[in-house]
């Protein structure tokens, strides 16, 4: 089904596995109290509570219920970490604050207790607090588009003794993660993004947009499937990975890898979901949100690039698969358009040199207007001949040397013989 998502509440599953597990503290100092440390945790689970899927309706409660939910507002800084408070935004905080990824895959805190407090009230109430904190944070850390995947095993773990309580919490990183696909989706992006360059903040989002529908198509025999049948192709599909390197993927690519285009252009950007949908609201110069779906821009069986959904109102609800969830609190977009203005594309780039500047030039598909945007010279990119200096011809008797090598342009040493 196009319309078709699995959200992230889903990585929140009840899976119990055998044998056990150790859980590598870093930067961690005796005696320290509310604090928190990074954790690696691999391999087995022993020990550890696994968590039951947090509903909606779960979710609402338990920050009404333990007023977590803050009068913040997602439409100043574009994170759901916003609008917690108190202990949830403490947790939220520390996930922040140690860099989790995929090294260090959680956190641990060590609480006191006191005569009165129960070791198993307090596990319990952690666990609550760090599901909503994690839910949050999943949302807002862009690190964690690659490493998450749809049945991640999520777990707590507690140990304590009269005076004190340690609570260790992770997820699980996805085993088809690697370093080597980090780096080459890195690239990927840090080449759009450098395309980019000179662009006003619709041009880029409409480049974005233009790319990711113009690269992928929509991953039906995927979303169709259960996780247990095929779960590489669901994570492909439901990570940033899919639409960004594998051509393909389902509205849950397809937005998160929009939002991280966004991130690196600074523009504020959500990712949104329905109970079967997900999507981008974006903010622009304006002050007003708008939304973005790439999904729905995407003919299915056909050709070309749709606009219908790209920075369009969707207020009230346009339609059932885009009625956002109750878990947060969403900003309103704007009742109208974003106005249309020039549509500028790159069409002609000449890189910078060590000696030469370079160029862009943009055309507006609308009016035919071009503007050409300068790039500074780059000390770092010799493109011209070489010179070799300080040669020295082997004999009979004795070594010779290949010689330094030297920018024929900027007269830049680049490398030393042999």
């Amino acid at each position: 089904m196009r319309k078709y998502f699995l959200s992230l509440t889903v990585l929140l599953l009840v899976l119990l596995l055998p044998a056990s597990v150790e859980a590598v503290e870093t930067g961690k100092t005796d005696g320290e109290t509310n604090k928190f440390h990074a954790v690696s945790v691999d391999g087995d689970t022993k020990g550890y509570d696994f968590y039951d899927t947090c509903t909606k309706d779960e979710f609402t409660g338990l920050l009404s219920k333990r007023k977590s939910r803050s009068t913040a507002s997602t439409s100043e800084t574009g994170l759901f970490g916003s609008q917690l408070s108190g202990e949830t935004l403490e947790i939220y905080e520390g996930l922040s604050s140690v860099e989790i990824g995929s090294v260090h895959n959680g956190i641990s805190m060590t609480l006191p207790l006191t005569s009165e407090d129960d070791a198993k009230t307090v596990f319990n109430t952690y666990r609550d607090l760090y599901t909503a904190a994690l839910y949050a944070y999943a949302r807002d850390r862009h690190d964690l588009f690659y490493v998450w995947w749809s049945i991640n095993k999520i777990g707590i773990k507690g140990s304590y003794n009269s005076t004190r309580i340690t609570l260790t919490f992770y997820y699980e990183v996805s085993p088809y993660y690697t370093d080597e696909m980090q780096a080459e989706a890195d690239e990927r992006i840090d080449t759009l993004v450098q395309a980019c360059t000179g662009y006003n903040r619709k041009t880029k989002l409409k480049y974005y947009h233009d790319w990711i529908v113009e690269n992928n198509y929509y991953d039906t025999p995927t979303s169709q499937i259960e996780e247990e049948d095929d779960p590489e192709a669901v994570y492909y599909s439901h990570t940033a990975v899919g639409c960004l390197l594998k051509g393909k993927g389902v509205c849950e690519s397809y937005s998160k890898l929009l939002k991280l285009f966004c991130l690196r252009e600074n523009i504020p950007c959500l990712l949104i979901t329905s109970d079967t949908h997900a999507w981008n609201y974006v903010k622009m110069e304006d002050g007003n949100w708008y939304m973005v779906d790439c999904t729905w821009d995407d003919p299915v069986g056909g050709s070309g690039i749709s606009y219908k959904y790209f920075l369009v109102s969707n207020e009230p609800n346009i339609d059932d698969s885009h009625t956002v969830d109750s878990r947060f609190n969403y900003p309103a977009t704007s009742s109208n358009p974003f106005p249309s203005a020039h549509d500028f594309r790159l069409t002609n780039r000449e890189e910078a040199t060590c000696v030469f500047e370079g160029s862009e030039t943009y055309y507006c598909s609308h009016c035919g207007e071009s503007v050409t945007f300068t790039l500074p010279i780059d000390p770092s990119n010799h493109t011209g001949d070489t010179l070799i200096e300080d040669r020295v011809e082997a004999t009979c008797g004795t070594d010779g040397y290949t010689g330094d090598t030297y920018c024929k342009d900027c007269g830049e040493f680049l490398e030393e013989g042999e």
